[in-house]
């Protein structure tokens, strides 16, 4: 995958070096720079409708390969938030099976997010015990009072049995569709599982000493998928969480460049619009947004922004709409 984007990116530049030879001389004036890769323009008029062609040419371009060179902007794992990294306290056991998940006994992690973001990604100390053949589901719930919610779940991921190893290890666990959190607010991993059990489980690892994390704590239930939960207070699993912001950050940096450049404010308002947009949750918004803040930025080219403003915001604006998946 990585060849095939970079085999389109060197086949887009090919193009553009063709249409430098048959029809333009060097400017010296850059586009944008992506991906630390500095995109020049090149032009025999530099006003009228040329001109026009060429801005609007270096806008698709800059698009075309942010979303080819920096596809992680969009994909990666966010910032590590939460995390109860002891796993001494071994397998959890409480009085009968309880210290497996199969297809009668479900296990959950309540904990509080330090951030506000996408959560994309947990980490569980895991093991299996015997061959397990059904996956394993992870949930992202709502917390309610501290006790895991009931479905839907903000984000679910199954987990195959080949990903768990029989020696027990960190197992990362990515949501596609990331669970929205807010800061300073109560949720649950929600483990299960609907394989028979039969000399089969999944054993996820708790800390010692025990009650490890302060931010919520370990539950189980006698169901799967499970409905009712009982609470072991002193004991917590081991996971950890991962929230992205790429966007809320890169929205923020639009902002902090276009204020001061352009004609008068418009650009600074446009680019707060679009902020207050990606902070709602619309993406749909913000992404018709930044078309329009890109109209303007390509309007004042040459007029109320330098060539190499322009390049800047261009630049910001394209890294936003691929982090939005625009």
């Amino acid at each position: 995958m990585v060849a095939l984007r970079y085999a389109a990116a060197g086949a887009m530049f090919a193009l553009l070096e063709a249409f430098r030879r048959a029809r333009w001389k060097p400017s010296g004036a850059p586009c944008a720079q992506v991906g630390g890769v500095m995109i020049t323009s090149w032009s025999v008029f530099e006003q009228g409708a040329h001109r026009r062609w060429l801005v609007a040419f270096c806008v698709a371009l800059v698009l075309s390969l942010t979303s080819l060179l920096a596809p992680g902007v969009a994909r990666a794992s966010g910032t590590l938030d939460q995390s109860q990294t002891d796993t001494s306290g071994g397998v959890f056991h409480t009085t009968g099976p309880n210290h497996k998940v199969f297809g009668p006994l479900s296990n959950a992690q309540t904990f509080t997010a330090g951030l506000t973001g996408g959560l994309d990604r947990v980490d569980l100390y895991l093991r299996k015990t015997g061959s397990p053949t059904a996956p394993l589901t992870v949930e992202i719930r709502n917390a309610s009072s501290g006790v895991p919610g009931s479905p839907p779940p903000l984000a679910s991921a199954l987990v195959p049995a080949s990903s768990v190893s029989t020696a027990g290890g960190w197992v990362e666990v990515d949501f596609a569709s990331p669970a929205q959190v807010t800061s300073d607010t109560q949720y649950a991993i929600v483990v299960f599982t609907t394989d028979p059990g039969t000399d089969t489980s999944y054993d996820w690892f708790v800390g010692d000493p025990f009650h490890p994390y302060s931010g919520g704590t370990l539950w189980f239930s006698r169901a799967s998928p499970p409905t009712t939960w009982s609470e072991f207070p002193t004991v917590d699993f081991a996971f950890k969480t991962y929230v992205s912001q790429g966007a809320s950050r890169l929205a923020a940096q639009l902002v902090s460049d276009s204020t001061g450049v352009g004609p008068g404010r418009a650009l600074a308002h446009k680019a707060s619009a679009i902020q207050a947009a990606v902070n709602d949750g619309q993406t749909a918004t913000a992404c018709a947004d930044i078309t329009d803040y890109l109209g303007l930025v390509r309007a004042q080219t040459g007029k109320k922004l330098t060539t190499s403003e322009a390049a800047k915001l261009t630049t910001d604006a394209a890294n936003l709409a691929a982090a939005l998946g625009c």
